[in-house]
């Protein structure tokens, strides 16, 4: 996080070099992530009023870049967290 901006801040290329544009409604996904934990791509979608379609496409693409995590358990529903190197 940069604690000039407040915002979260991609200083790398991510994966396979993508480089992925941290938008409005991106940065209120890794902002939710952070302030409720592992979450389910229904809970951030409720949380933030975004589409589940849309907020599951933003969630891809934030595990992609390297901001987000994918949490998958057996008989359990995938959930996603920021990456912990992200929060430091």
């Amino acid at each position: 996080m940069d604690t000039v901006t407040g915002l979260w801040q991609i200083e790398s290329e991510g994966r396979a070099g993508s480089h992925l544009e941290l938008t409005p409604k991106r940065q209120e996904i890794v902002d939710i992530l952070a302030e409720l934990g592992p979450s389910t791509v229904g809970e951030v979608s409720s949380s933030i009023g975004q589409n589940r379609g849309n907020t599951y496409t933003r969630l891809s693409d934030l595990v992609e870049a390297g901001i987000a995590q994918r949490l998958v358990q057996e008989n359990q529903p995938v959930r996603y967290q920021i990456t912990p190197e992200e929060t430091e």
